[in-house]
This record gives structure tokens, sequence and C-alpha cells, in this order.
């Protein structure tokens, strides 16, 4: 565990995102200061974090009573000004509801440094409008992460046009403390990535349903046991690219004219050449084709020890 117990990062909202990111601070060393108006709620959240470090014990050198130490670096608040004080860092964690994200940013934006960077882990919400009554706009941004994050290793990154390098740099480094991947969107989209692809497997999913297609455990189970072995181990891209011969060009070159015809003409132009070409390029520069059969045999070796892992 890397030593950050003299950084303080504060937790405003103590629910479910709230309390996974105080446990992945936690686990890599740091303070955290949560702050959550309802007493219950304080009680829900120790449990919740408590229960997220069980999960570690027997690894990362990790007992019960290492975890207890651990959980004496968290303090709970019910004043947000005191739960600020000396702050190096802001995550706010609570409802989606833009009105109280809004006040909630100003009042914390009034009580830290103005250096200190203010992050949203609002799902949908973006920044720009989050941020409207804060003092020092360019400290703020989006953070979304998996949930929880102490298990899905990565957190999206979502910047204002008023954000600045600074912020986004500084979220980056704190991320890579904690062993996520920063991935850094690069300008405001309704749902940012993850949502967006989740939401488009979903709405082709209940099509299906509404359809008579199908049912909905076999959709669970062609994910289960087809595309999310596949997506555990590589993403989309990288799945068509080693499953075609001739990589992505030539899936592009086959499957595009088959996918086209079963969405609407809206949905067909995002199928654009210039995209599938800029995809291909990335794909090349990172798997060149003549390392493909290596690739190829590494996925296999991972989804086998999957499998064999998820029996």
């Amino acid at each position: 565990m890397v030593n950050n117990s003299r950084k303080l990062i504060t937790i405003v909202g103590g629910g479910n995102i709230g309390s996974a990111w105080a446990t992945v601070f936690l686990l890599h060393g740091y303070r955290v200061s949560l702050y959550e108006n309802d007493f219950e709620v304080h009680a829900k959240s120790k449990k919740s974090i408590k229960k997220g470090l069980n999960l570690f014990i027997g690894s990362n050198n990790l007992d019960s009573k290492k975890v207890n130490n651990i959980l004496c670096n968290i303090s709970y608040f019910k004043d947000l000004i005191r739960a600020l004080s000396g702050t190096k860092y802001v995550i706010e964690a609570i409802n989606e509801n833009l009105n109280d994200k809004i006040n909630i940013f100003k009042n914390i934006s009034q009580n830290i440094d103005e250096d200190v960077v203010i992050a949203s882990s609002s799902s949908f919400l973006p920044i720009s409008k989050i941020s409207e009554k804060t003092i020092n706009k360019d400290r703020c941004l989006n953070l979304h992460p998996g949930n929880p994050p102490y298990l899905l290793k990565f957190a999206e990154i979502v910047p204002s046009k008023f954000t600045s390098k600074k912020a986004l740099d500084q979220t980056k480094c704190l991320l890579k403390s904690i062993k996520l991947h920063p991935i850094l969107l690069k300008k405001e989209v309704d749902g940012f990535v993850f949502n967006r692809l989740q939401g488009a497997l979903l709405k082709e999913a209940y099509s299906l349903i509404n359809n008579d297609i199908v049912e909905a455990n076999d959709i669970d189970l062609i994910v289960r046991k087809g595309l999310g072995l596949r997506w555990a181990v590589m993403g989309p891209f990288e799945t068509i690219d080693l499953n075609t011969k001739g990589g992505i060009e030539k899936h592009s070159k086959i499957m595009i004219p088959f996918y086209k015809s079963m969405f609407s003409k809206k949905e067909k132009s995002n199928f654009e050449k210039k995209s599938i070409k800029k995809v291909i390029a990335e794909r090349r520069k990172l798997l060149p084709l003549g390392k493909m059969s290596a690739r190829i045999s590494w996925r296999d070796k991972k989804i086998f020890k999957l499998i064999n892992l998820l029996k």
C-alpha cells in the first residue's frame, strides 16, 4: 500500500458511490473526510466501507487488524465546513438532483482553497451545469467511476470548456495513485462513455424483448457466456480485430453493410468511413498484423482461465 496518509480527500455524500470512493482511497493510504448530513446514512456508510475493505483480506497483505487500522483514517462529519478543512481534493457524490449539486458545489467552493479540485461523480449531469454558481470553475470536472471503483479499475474524467489542464493533470495523477485507469473524454457528452455503451446494449436488449425475439435470461446468458467473456479481456474493437483474418479492416468490409441493414437510417450514419479508418489506424498502431497470431493465443489463454475461474 502506498503511503498517502498525510493527504486528505473529502467525500461529500455517504451513499453507495461516496462510500465506495472512500473505500478505494482508504485502501491506498489516504485520509478521508466523509460529509453526510444524515446520521442513519453515516451508519450505513461505515458498514459498507468495512465490507468493501474486508473483501481484500488475504490480499494486499491485509488482515482484519490492518482493516481496523485503516478505518482509523476516515472521519465522518455532519458539518460540511469541518469536513472540508485541510482537504486536497473534493469528490461530490450526492443524489442526482441538479439543483442540489449546484448548491453543494457553490458551498464547497466557498470553503476550500482556490486550487483544490472539485469533482462530481454524477452519472449523467454535466459539470458545466453543476458548476454554474461555483467560484473558480476551472478546477471543476466530472469524475465518473465504475461501480464500485475498488473493483472496476477506471474512472471517466469529463471536463467542461472551463476546466483547466492543471485540474485534469491533478485528477489523472490522483487516479493513478489509487490504481485506477483515467479515461479522459475530450468534451462533454450526455451519459459520458460508460453509460452510453451500456445504454446502447440495453436499448437493443429491450428491443429484442419488445419484439418477442428472445427471453431476458437468454440475453443475460449470451452476455455471460459469450460477449462478457471476451469483453473481460478485450474491448469491442480489439474483439473484432482478432476475430477476423485480416483484422478490423477486413471485418468492416464484411460486417458493416450487414450491421447497417439491421438499423434505422439515422443509426446507419454512425458507421462512417472516417470513423472506421480512424479505428483501423489506431488498432494497427497498437497491434501490427504480424503480431496478430500471438495476441490471439494470449486471448484464448485468458478466456480459458476465466472460464475455469467462473466454474
